[in-house]
């Protein structure tokens, strides 16, 4: 009634969306309507008669049927038990026919089809034929339901993009209307049909128009990389502002982070050449930058694959039968034992390898097409940053730690959810696609665990921090003899002692690579640390500086052969990639001080002679 009376269209808009019921009246018996009316908010009063037109009110029994229902049911949720009665009421009272059930889920598709196998009333199999429909259920059962249309719930399940966690969500949402008037549409094609909505009328009539648009509910990474290429002078923020549908402000941040890191565009949005080469293919820029990798390591037949599949629905179907379901997992997990054992995304290129034997036999046209370290290194490119580390849990599934500090679980689908923790000597590394948010908490469905090799080589940045031992020697950082900060200290000695540290600073990190010998921590992105020697970080820092420059090369001549120097050094990227592991790095728990030395691999030998460079961010792709 307030928003009525002061004429703020979008808040009641949005009360009405969610189920107002605008026929309340205040302790002098106005309506909202009256409110909107004895204001002059005209707008508002012809926003609510057009609700009111299309509402339809319930007789005072049906009032009463559907609270006393509403009390013992909740309406977020799918009512197995309803839709069984309703079915059994539809099967007494008509005739022959067909019935379709618009479910929102695979889960609630299943569970549907139990209840309704274990019902006296549909155990006859000579009048009664359940079927599943699903992209997930082979199309053989799928096509039996062509052999001779729905009560619709109402609700669907719909990917979305929470830009404020940057997450995927795949959560049951009511329809739209336009929904709503597709599905009623389905029953009457073959014969006169009637269909059943399993909501209220006040649902009905609160349901939005469409769909919200997918430029506010799905990652717009592509897009944006697409705006810079049609205009590479204007903001991204400023052209997409001018769209019907605006995007959300936090998704274009997340997406312009992800290119910027990927080094499509500088941090001042401006386009590289790298950039103008990852829009010029239909794909996604994580995709583009993969598929670059795979041609300068000789890889790119699997990579192909991989490509391909991702813009796809999941190849893996889902038998009905629990039996069925066992043979299936452990299909896969064959499959993906062909490349460690250890990966979804890795098990689907192995399916594909199978079938292509199967179809025709040949010879193979890529050198490392089945090297398991390369392929990481492949996976890492078209994920990053998506990495996490692993947790081990005592009588527990491991949990994974992403960059965000969340804590989240392996989907029960992925192959990596009964991975064995009883031997694990550090926290392994995961990469994965996405983190889902669905009705039992965060989760991460396709995954894959790689060493530390890919990420020392292809992250955004890498950090030489001093080993534990030398923290423990060479940092002391007090600051009085008590320990303790005086209050009363002017700038003039707290800028004293802050150039003191970065003295101090100098100093350690002169003394991290005055030795090749030296255990050092390297520290990737801030947040991932690990221990090696310095010889390790320097051989690290020029692979990194070889492949980046080899990079610029292919996207500067794309059609020349990369020169000789390039060439030894891809086929030096290629072996220490292929070496599964590397025995002198490994993870640590420790927390790092990333206040540290960052050497670059061009001044290392600098380095030995007690020169070193603070700070040099180190940018591959």
């Amino acid at each position: 009634m307030i928003f009525a009376g002061k004429g703020k269209v979008g808040d009641l808009s949005m009360l009405l969306s969610f189920g107002a019921d605008c026929h309340i009246r205040d302790n002098e018996g106005r309506t909202a309507l009256e409110w909107a009316e004895q204001g002059n908010q005209d707008e508002a009063a012809q926003v609510l008669k057009k609700h009111i037109g299309e509402s339809i009110t319930n007789s005072k029994e049906e009032n009463h049927l559907l609270d006393k229902y509403l009390l013992t049911a909740n309406s977020e949720l799918i009512d197995v038990v309803l839709i069984e009665k309703l079915l059994r009421k539809i099967c007494s009272d008509s005739a022959d026919g067909a019935i379709l059930v618009f479910l929102p889920g695979w889960d609630d598709i299943k569970k549907t089809k139990e209840i309704l196998e274990t019902s006296n009333f549909f155990s006859d199999s000579y009048k009664f034929v359940i079927l599943a429909l699903h992209s997930m259920v082979p199309s053989v059962e799928q096509k039996k339901v062509f052999n001779r249309p729905p009560p619709d719930c109402g609700r669907m399940k719909e990917k979305s993009y929470d830009p404020y966690n940057n997450v995927s969500t795949l959560h049951s949402s009511w329809i739209s209307k336009a929904s709503a008037k597709q599905r009623e549409g389905r029953a009457g094609r073959c014969q006169a049909s009637i269909c059943y909505h399993l909501y209220s009328k006040l649902r009905a009539a609160s349901l939005p128009a469409f769909q919200v648009p997918e430029i506010k509910r799905m990652p717009i990474e592509e897009l944006c990389l697409q705006v810079k290429l049609l205009d590479p002078k204007c903001k991204i923020d400023e052209f997409l502002k001018k769209t019907l549908d605006p995007h959300v402000f936090e998704s274009m941040c997340n997406a312009i982070i992800v290119l910027q890191d990927i080094g499509a565009l500088t941090p001042d949005e401006e386009l590289t050449e790298l950039g103008e080469k990852l829009g010029s293919l239909p794909v996604h820029p994580l995709i583009s930058k993969m598929l670059f990798l795979a041609i300068l390591l000789n890889c790119l037949d699997p990579t192909l694959t991989l490509a391909c599949a991702s813009d796809y629905r999941d190849p893996f179907t889902l038998p009905m039968s629990p039996h069925d379901k066992k043979k299936a997992a452990a299909a896969k997990s064959e499959l993906a034992s062909l490349y460690g054992g250890r990966s979804d995304q890795l098990a689907l290129i192995a399916a594909f390898e199978c079938w292509k034997k199967a179809k025709e036999k040949g010879q193979e046209a890529s050198l490392n097409a089945y090297d398991h370290g390369i392929l990481d290194a492949f996976l890492f490119a078209s994920l990053y940053p998506m990495v996490g580390r692993l947790f081990p849990q005592k009588g527990r599934r491991p949990l994974v730690e992403t960059s965000g500090g969340e804590k989240v679980r392996l989907h029960p689908h992925s192959t990596n959810f009964k991975l064995p923790t009883r031997n694990w000597d550090d926290q392994p590394l995961l990469i994965f696609d996405e983190v889902t948010r669905g009705d039992g908490g965060l989760h991460i469905r396709n995954c894959s665990v790689i060493g530390p090799l890919p990420l020392l080589l292809l992250a955004i940045e890498i950090v030489v921090a001093p080993s534990k031992e030398d923290e423990e020697e060479g940092y002391d950082d007090d600051d009085d003899e008590d320990g303790t900060e005086s209050e009363d200290d002017d700038l003039d000695d707290i800028d004293e002692r802050v150039a003191e540290k970065h003295i101090k600073l100098d100093i350690e990190g002169e003394k991290i690579m005055s030795s090749l010998e030296n255990t050092v921590k390297v520290v990737v992105d801030r947040w991932l640390p690990f221990e090696t020697t310095a010889l390790d970080v320097s051989q690290i820092y020029c692979l990194r500086e070889r492949l980046s420059a080899a990079t610029l090369f292919k996207v500067r001549e794309p059609r020349k052969v990369l020169p000789e120097n390039f060439g030894a050094s891809m086929y030096a990227v290629a072996s220490v990639l292929s070496y599964d592991g590397c025995s002198g790095i490994s993870a640590t728990l420790d927390s790092v001080d990333t206040l540290a030395s960052m050497v670059s691999a061009t001044e290392f030998g600098q380095a030995e002679h007690g020169t070193k460079k603070r700070f040099i961010r180190q940018t591959v792709f």
